[in-house]
């Protein structure tokens, strides 16, 4: 959900920049950080799905008995 938004952010920033609304010196820099934040959110996005794969192979037995 959080990458959507940061593309939305750029997206209206861009539309901003091309309506006149902000200058592309103006621009830059912010573009610049979105690009960082973005980076940020997918070594985060690495770091979870690290941490939360499954040890085990689903689909994983509930039943005591082995299987036949």
């Amino acid at each position: 959900m959080s990458a959507g938004s940061l593309a939305e952010v750029e997206t209206q920033l861009l539309l901003a920049s091309r309506f006149g609304y902000i200058s592309e010196s103006a621009l830059a820099p912010v573009l610049t950080t979105t690009h960082a934040v973005a980076r940020q959110l997918q070594a985060l996005r690495n770091a979870l799905s690290k941490k939360l794969a499954p040890t085990t192979p689903f689909p994983v037995s509930r039943s005591p008995f082995p299987s036949p």
